[in-house]
């Protein structure tokens, strides 16, 4: 099944719903990794892999306007890996366990 094909059956999302999920879920993802990864390096990973959510399900709510290509997703997921490791690097750590 082609994308275009499925895709003008998915219900739109809208900017704002995918904002607060993303953030909701990127939360979610953010405090057991930062816990367990306390290191420099670790809270660089754990910011790369919580921004994911956020930016992919941005991605989704325009993609009715911007089309369904794979480049676009591409271009959001390495934004979430380069944005999300440089919030990471200034991150505080945690109060030890």
């Amino acid at each position: 099944m082609h994308v275009s094909s499925w895709a003008a059956f998915a219900p739109a999302l809208s900017r704002g719903a995918a904002l607060l999920l993303g953030l909701g879920c990127s939360a979610a993802l953010w405090d057991p990794l930062a816990a367990r990864w306390r290191s420099l390096r670790g809270r660089m990973a754990a910011g790369a892999l919580a921004a994911l959510p956020l930016f992919l399900l941005l991605r989704v709510s325009v993609a009715s306007v911007r089309g369904w290509g794979a480049a676009g997703f591409v271009r959001a997921v390495v934004l979430a890996l380069l944005l999300g490791a440089l919030s990471g690097w200034g991150a505080e750590p945690g109060p030890p366990p």
